[in-house]
């Protein structure tokens, strides 16, 4: 059996709260240093402060509208341009709202805003780019036109993942707790405590469920796949299952923020290791710890990068 990026089933499901930090640290260690490496494509700054500066200066309300998109570009490689393009465009975005005449008139605003420079600076980016602007705004009037929301109001993919953090094991219902892990997780992760809010289990009617217990794994040869700077399935949770599968083997890719690592495309580590795996032969060693691809402009020879 090969378990790819996995969190600690000896632990309740509460999945958000570990999510949380592990966001913050791929900031920290991964998307803010790519910033600066390329400095003149992302328009953020020439420093690691700088560009906190430039997230830190978001209007309350932008960085309400950000939220969500930074969240669903946090859990790839190839999201990490389009993380970075969200915080610039929404620096514009702002800048843009606060020379407008008020109240802002959206039709307006959307027009100006396939104008910023950000946008057109880069014609091959220029589509994509607008795509994103026009979502935010989109995103960025709804909160105006409604700024308080009464329900709670979930797609698909969110129901069933409601479903399963809240139906699957116990999960925390105190709201005063709850209230409580927000503010904690403001002082240390400030642009990534909005993933602790719409907390539906708190008022979700469900049936009394027992977790299954998961101690026959201990048993079993298992192979265990992992990245490092993984935000669904944070290093702390599979690090503690694997301390306590004495049988299993890992494949830990350093470096690396995929969520769903294989198949991972190298030539004879990640990929190999699996492939061989499953076809009978287990790992010679208890964890095989492969490097992580480079992120997108990385990867580009220099003469192709801007």
């Amino acid at each position: 059996m090969v378990l790819d990026s996995y969190i600690d089933f000896s632990r309740p499901l509460d999945f958000v709260p570990p999510q949380i930090p592990a966001r913050q640290r791929a900031l920290d260690d991964i998307l803010i240093p790519y910033a600066v490496r390329h400095a003149r494509h992302f328009q953020l700054g020439t420093s690691e402060a700088a560009v906190r500066r430039s997230m830190a200066d978001l209007s309350a309300r932008m960085q309400h509208t950000v939220a969500v998109p930074l969240m669903l570009t946090g859990y790839r490689r190839d999201g990490a341009d389009d993380f970075l393009e969200i915080i610039a465009i929404a620096r514009e975005l702002d800048g843009l709202f606060k020379s407008m005449p008020k109240p802002l008139n959206f039709a307006a605003a959307e027009k100006a805003a396939q104008r910023l420079p950000f946008i057109t600076r880069i014609p091959a980016r220029k589509a994509d780019r607008q795509i994103i602007a026009q979502r935010l705004l989109a995103s960025y009037f709804e909160s105006l036109r409604n700024p308080k929301r009464e329900s709670l109001d979930l797609d698909f993919n969110a129901s069933t993942y409601a479903a399963i953090r809240c139906n699957d094991a116990p999960a925390s219902v105190d709201e005063n707790a709850w209230e409580k892990r927000i503010k904690e997780s403001a002082e240390h992760s400030p642009h990534f405590f909005f993933g602790l809010y719409g907390n539906p289990c708190t008022t979700w009617t469900r049936p009394s469920v027992t977790q299954p217990d998961w101690s026959p794994l201990r048993t079993l040869d298992l192979l265990l796949v992992q990245s490092q700077y993984d935000v669904a399935t944070p290093l702390e949770g599979a690090n503690a299952f694997f301390d306590q599968l004495p049988r299993a083997y890992r494949v830990y890719v350093r470096g690396e923020l995929e969520h769903g690592v294989f198949p991972y495309r190298d030539k004879n580590c990640v990929d190999q290791t699996v492939a061989r795996y499953l076809l009978g032969e287990s790992p010679a060693q208890r964890e095989t710890v492969c490097p992580a691809h480079p992120l997108p402009l990385d990867a580009r020879k220099p003469q192709n990068r801007k």
